[in-house]
């Protein structure tokens, strides 16, 4: 009977990761990022916070950088379901105002035909208001289990790479 028991577990663990597609909202502005799963909010980043969690990502030597071009791969692995992009405008703050639009044209320059292809549902939208700002909502789903192994499979090749040497 405890076999019984272990083996649904271990069913239940390899069908939540390999079966089950979780649903992730990611919701961010200049200023915050809020990821969502199950409509719970897991991770909440603001002002400083935000800019330590950012540094973290920075590359700081080259092998670190061919690892992360590695690693950004597995994003083809997560299916977008909706990106709405808003854009606040407002003629007063000039600098910002600079910014936001050059991240918006290389957003639209660079990406539109990714993301034409790859999102189901794309909406930008344009309003004026007192201050400059930009939010974004980005729905998607993936497999954990895939994107898991997937990335183990890309840490033990630089690992062994490591020892080798």
């Amino acid at each position: 009977m405890v076999f019984y028991f272990i083996f649904l577990g271990l069913l239940l663990v390899l069908w939540l990761l390999f079966v089950y597609n979780l649903n992730l909202t990611i919701m961010f502005s200049l200023d915050s990022l809020i990821i969502k799963i199950f409509k719970i909010p897991f991770i909440k980043l603001k002002g400083e916070k935000l800019k330590k969690f950012l540094v973290k990502f920075v590359p700081t030597s080259t092998k670190e950088m061919q690892e992360e071009i590695d690693l950004s791969n597995l994003l083809s692995l997560i299916h977008y379901d909706v990106i709405e992009l808003k854009l606040v405008i407002s003629v007063t703050d000039y600098s910002r105002l600079v910014l936001l639009n050059g991240l918006v044209s290389v957003i639209h320059s660079v990406l539109l035909n990714l993301i034409d292809d790859y999102v189901s549902k794309y909406t930008y939208l344009v309003e004026e208001g007192e201050n400059n700002y930009l939010e974004g909502i980005i729905k998607c789903n993936f497999n954990i289990g895939v994107i898991l192994f997937n990335y183990l499979i890309i840490k033990g090749r630089y690992k062994y790479a490591k020892t080798n040497k």
